[in-house]
């Protein structure tokens, strides 16, 4: 079983942040819900040279049994999994219900 990173917490308490400094110490990809969205968040907090994958752009990877070379890393998880199960996550965020 893979070494999992978790970051679990309530809500805007830098959850998204330290996943993006996790995927840039692992030189890892960030699959997340709007990447147009979370690139700028990154560059916000100064995090440059992250790749972004949208949900959808991971259906048609996974769909076609393809994974990506890289290891990445998942903003809301549970978002996430709804769709899909891989073995290659090493990192994810989820919000706890208030």
């Amino acid at each position: 079983m893979p070494n999992y990173n978790y970051v679990i917490g309530g809500r805007s308490i830098g959850k998204t942040r330290k996943i993006m400094e996790l995927a840039k110490e692992k030189n890892a990809i960030v699959i997340c819900k709007n990447p147009a969205a979370m690139e700028r968040k990154a560059a916000a907090y100064g995090i440059f040279g992250l790749k972004f994958y949208g949900y959808d752009e991971m259906t048609t990877l996974f769909h076609e049994d393809m994974l990506p070379e890289d290891d990445f890393v998942v903003d809301e998880v549970a978002e996430f999994l709804s769709y899909f199960f891989a073995a290659k996550c090493v990192g994810f965020t989820q919000t706890e219900d208030d």
